[in-house]
């Protein structure tokens, strides 16, 4: 499915804009100009599992991947987890779309600075890149973008999935 800027789609009451070049619906996310790079910090639990689905479901063309720990980093590349592993300002540099997924002290200091690198792509032109977290709580994370300039690029999420009975 080709997005056109700054149209919604909508399907089975789905209807979300993020800007007026990326937009996620149901089941397909998809970038008007071409090729959809995912990044996603932190390969834990939640990083990893996100990387997978993402990668399965279609959503990404790419996924890179940040992960600290060494021996970690390695094995998400050996058995698939995403496609490479980078630094975390190569990732934040090559993605369409960067997950925070790390604790979050962490993200609490990484978020200003990935938009700090936004907004220095959008003074040269169109930054239409987003930010988005899977952090357990966001009022520290909130609060640490409260007044940037590129806040309507981050998007606050909570991780949740599957049911009570299965995760």
């Amino acid at each position: 499915m080709i997005c056109p800027a700054g149209q919604r789609w909508q399907d089975n009451s789905v209807n979300v804009l993020v800007n007026k070049e990326l937009c996620i619906t149901r089941g397909e996310m998809c970038k008007s100009k071409g090729v959809m790079k995912i990044g996603i910090i932190g390969l834990g639990l939640i990083g990893g599992s996100m990387a997978v689905d993402l990668k399965r479901k279609g959503f990404a063309d790419e996924v890179l991947g940040v992960e600290a720990e060494p021996v970690n980093a390695a094995a998400a590349e050996k058995i698939g987890l995403v496609d490479r592993v980078v630094t975390y300002e190569e990732c934040v540099a090559q993605s369409d779309v960067v997950i925070l997924a790390v604790p979050v002290g962490a993200a609490v200091r990484m978020l200003p600075d990935v938009l700090d690198k936004f907004h220095e792509e959008a003074k040269s032109g169109k930054c239409d890149r987003m930010v988005m977290d899977v952090c357990s709580t966001k009022e520290r994370l909130a609060h640490s973008v409260r007044y940037h300039p590129m806040r309507r690029q981050y998007v606050a999420t909570h991780p949740m999935a599957g049911t009570e009975y299965s995760g």
